[in-house]
């Protein structure tokens, strides 16, 4: 006799494992094969030169390779990207191939009304090479008035082709840099972000100082929120998993990889309004079905 026993309606969306959240979240690009936003603000990406490439979980093209090259995504002016009255959180995860030198920065995240530093609005995540290889910072700035805007973290922890996960946060009198979701630094900074129209970049600046350089390395799960995010809510975005599953296995090489038996509850109907691929125990039957997208079909 042959025994399927499967988990009771078991459903897993691995996005949702993943735990963003979405109170005051304007872009989020998980870079699932594009450069799409999938916040729901739509608004997405433009790549020119950016490669996909594997993320840190070892999943094909779910990450963007910049080559420190002629290589930058793009994002079109909006609302919702460009007005920060109340403050912003940005977050990523970076792996660097290669350190600036000669005083140059490499821009993660760029948003600048090119003018000129520091006769201009921005915001923006680079490293820099300040006088050592490792300086990670958020700069952010209204007018020329806020010239000193922002802060330079430096940060030992950085390692070539090393994944580290980043996130800045300001209320906009105080901000905060977590790596990989601990709260490393405290800074006091005093200005607004500067309503800016020019296009939102990745991997690249919109600036006019030559001294910049473009980025050189991986980014991954880019985050732009109009307000702070809690210590909880950025623990929650470093543990969150994107990659494969495993139950009962620390290897998982699929999405779903269950070393075990698993257990699907019979049911006496077919579940409503399915969708191609749903499949469920049918306990009249004593069958397996799945819902080929037009009817339910018997697996034997």
């Amino acid at each position: 006799m042959r025994k399927i026993l499967l988990l009771t309606s078991m459903i897993i969306t691995l996005n949702s494992i993943a735990q963003i959240p979405t109170n005051g979240l304007v872009g989020w690009y998980p870079f699932n094969g594009n450069a799409n936003d999938e916040s729901g603000n739509s608004n997405n990406g433009m790549v020119n030169g950016a490669i996909l490439t594997t993320d840190r979980f070892g999943n094909l093209e779910k990450a963007y390779y910049f080559k420190g090259v002629d290589a930058q995504i793009n994002v079109p002016s909006s609302s919702s990207i460009s007005n920060f009255p109340n403050g912003q959180t940005l977050a990523f995860w970076m792996k660097i191939s290669a350190f600036p030198t000669d005083g140059k920065e490499h821009y993660m995240i760029d948003k600048t009304d090119n003018s000129g530093i520091p006769n201009t609005k921005f915001y923006q995540a680079f490293i820099s090479d300040y006088g050592q290889i490792d300086n990670i910072v958020y700069r952010y700035a209204e007018s020329a008035a806020s010239s000193s805007q922002g802060t330079a973290i430096p940060f030992s922890g950085i390692q070539l082709d090393k994944w580290i996960h980043v996130c800045f946060t300001t209320d906009l009198t105080i901000t905060n840099t977590y790596i990989n979701g601990v709260l490393f630094q405290t800074y006091n900074h005093y200005s607004p972000i500067g309503l800016t129209v020019n296009p939102l970049i990745f991997g690249n600046t919109n600036g006019i100082n030559n001294t910049n350089a473009p980025y050189s390395g991986n980014l991954d799960d880019i985050g732009i929120w109009n307000r702070p995010l809690t210590q909880a809510e950025i623990t929650n975005l470093y543990d969150s998993n994107y990659g494969n599953v495993g139950i009962g296995i620390t290897n998982p090489q699929r999405k779903l990889h269950v070393n075990d038996i698993m257990r699907l509850e019979p049911r006496n109907t077919a579940p409503s309004n399915p969708s191609k691929g749903d499949i469920y125990f049918d306990g009249i039957l004593n069958k397996l079905r799945v819902y080929d997208g037009t009817t339910w079909q018997n697996c034997w």
